[in-house]
């Protein structure tokens, strides 16, 4: 395994344990979107690369589906199988990258890799090795976070002008802490994460400290097309990032907030280069 990739890598501080119901909002429709595109075969074989905890994914082995989740991290890899034992479900777990598949070639009817794409040191070869394993029917489902995004975008034009206004420079805001204050939720399945104190913020950059790579529809859908055949680019979620938008989505009434993110969920999916994410289903190349 590359010396690049940490095998002791920890989810604890990565990401919050407790979400505010945009992000809430906004993680459900990425999983819900990305595991739809899985061809429904009761009994076929799925590979989840970087399948951190397992969570998602896990909800294929309820459709029947044969799981194989691949991990480099012996400590995600541990919490997957706690996990599915918990839940007792069937998962078979790996230990390895995702630019170094360690299966033969043509032998899963899908492959996920559901928001870990832009943590890999070569998604580019990640994406090949993907384009290998897959076979010749079969699926390539990637998500990713599109860092270009048309709340992206509005919140560093928004940051620029709130710099001018006060005439001092915020370096402590990152595009996905936002602006304002919110009521946050716990993830379900993350009730070991700590949270609190423990969860480390970074200081002011393009990506997180953890990611590797920054995706937009342009650079995605290029890296994509390299080695595999874009069936379908969509997009999941609009105003995400937008300032102040979590605080007022969370003083609406319950099923108006829940219809606005709908509305907005429905606009991106329909245009994806504005969406906060990306959701590709594609397949082997002819030829």
């Amino acid at each position: 395994m590359g010396k690049r990739v940490d095998c002791e890598w920890d989810d604890t501080n990565a990401i919050s344990p407790n979400l505010d119901i945009v992000t809430l909002f906004t993680f459900d429709r990425m999983t819900d979107v990305t595991l739809a595109m899985v061809d429904q075969r009761n009994g076929g074989k799925v590979l989840d690369v970087g399948c951190g905890m397992g969570i998602d994914a896990s909800q294929l082995v309820e459709r029947g589906n044969n799981l194989v989740g691949l991990e480099p991290s012996n400590v995600m890899l541990k919490k997957a199988d706690d996990w599915s034992k918990n839940k007792n479900m069937d998962v078979h777990l790996v230990q390895g990258v995702g630019e170094s598949l360690p299966f033969t070639n043509r032998s899963f009817e899908n492959v996920i890799c559901k928001g870990a794409l832009d943590h890999f040191y070569n998604p580019d070869e990640a994406i090949r090795q993907m384009a290998q394993t897959i076979k010749p029917n079969g699926s390539v489902i990637i998500s990713v976070t599109n860092y270009e995004s048309l709340s992206c975008i509005l919140f560093k034009i928004f940051k620029k002008i709130r710099s001018i206004i006060l005439n001092k420079k915020i370096t402590e805001k990152n595009i996905w802490d936002g602006f304002g204050k919110t009521k946050t939720y716990r993830i379900p399945g993350r009730d070991t994460c700590p949270g609190g104190s423990s969860y480390k913020k970074t200081k002011s950059c393009e990506i997180p400290t953890d990611h590797t790579y920054k995706f937009d529809y342009f650079v995605f859908k290029n890296v994509l097309n390299r080695h595999l055949e874009v069936e379908s680019l969509v997009g999941v979620s609009l105003f995400w990032k937008l300032p102040y938008w979590r605080e007022i989505i969370e003083k609406l009434p319950n099923s108006l907030a829940f219809s606005m993110m709908t509305v907005c969920d429905k606009i991106a999916r329909k245009m994806p280069i504005f969406s906060d994410i990306l959701v590709s289903k594609c397949r082997i190349k002819n030829g």
